[in-house]
């Protein structure tokens, strides 16, 4: 092991980024929520990227932040598209 991974610490914003782009996968399916959990989980990660990226010998998480960042597009697009595919369905049977 490397001095460098023994002195870093993980980045808060990477973490929390990735726990609210879970969360927001979860409770965001309800479509109450549609757009901010989903924003705030990208916003964090793209945040925490740049700022692991500025500090690289101090920071570490930058899967965290990736994965945030790709559970919020996801947190994006899923209930637009199961919205589209319902009412798709909708007006196919009228």
């Amino acid at each position: 092991m490397d001095n460098n991974s023994i002195n870093s610490r993980w980045s808060k914003l990477a973490i929390i980024g990735f726990i609210v782009s879970i969360s927001g996968l979860i409770l965001g399916m309800g479509l109450s929520s549609f757009g901010t959990i989903p924003l705030l989980s990208i916003l964090l990660g793209i945040i925490s990227i740049i700022k692991i990226n500025k500090n690289s010998d101090n920071l570490r998480g930058k899967g965290f932040a990736i994965a945030g960042i790709i559970l919020g597009g996801l947190g994006l697009i899923l209930p637009l598209w199961i919205l589209t595919s319902v009412i798709w369905t909708m007006i196919a049977r009228a």
